[in-house]
């Protein structure tokens, strides 16, 4: 741009300059309940939740229900997980459980609430030595003719089957075991 060329301001007319002042008026008191009632966040999801409440409907609804019920969800979980054929898969899952038992928690604790936690974590690794058991009577065949796979499952339980430290039990307890079948030649 040229010095010689000198840009021109438009000034607005009255009814611009009357509507934006009308407009701030309207927008700013909204802006500021806006900021003032919407300011908590859900301690779960991180959804913006009313009223500075600490846990979102949603999750506080199925929180409710997973605790309710629990026994009967975790036999339900453990019938199906006794068609896994992997030992990676079952401890992801149960790794899965324990992982949502922990946000239950912290919803709970948000709420400055009560829940037996414990009783709900030893009842999935109850069923997780269950899953191991049937899973190991399954596999003994599979460790007697595989040798391969047999040291890929020993390597996983000695290294990723140990992430939980509730699961350090029971994965020394699958690699004894697996160490005492005797290897077919």
């Amino acid at each position: 741009m040229n010095k010689s060329q000198k840009q021109q301001v438009i000034k607005g007319t009255t009814i611009q300059k009357v509507f934006f002042v009308l407009l701030m008026i309207i927008t700013l008191p909204w802006s500021l309940v806006y900021l003032f009632l919407w300011h908590g966040r859900c301690v779960n999801c991180s959804k913006r939740i009313l009223f500075h409440k600490r846990v979102c409907k949603k999750c506080m609804t199925r929180s409710e229900a997973i605790v309710n019920d629990f026994p009967s969800l975790m036999e339900t979980f453990y019938s199906q997980l006794l068609t896994f054929e992997n030992i990676e898969e079952i401890f992801d899952q149960y790794g899965y459980i324990l992982d949502r038992i922990d946000e239950i928690v912290e919803i709970y604790d948000a709420l400055d609430e009560e829940v037996d936690y414990m009783s709900m974590k030893s009842l999935v690794l109850e069923k997780l030595e269950d899953t191991c058991d049937v899973w190991f009577k399954n596999q003994v065949p599979q460790f007697q003719k595989n040798v391969a796979y047999r040291a890929n499952t020993i390597k996983y339980l000695s290294t990723e089957g140990k992430e939980h430290i509730e699961f350090i039990p029971t994965a020394d307890d699958l690699l004894e075991r697996i160490n005492e079948v005797e290897v077919e030649e």
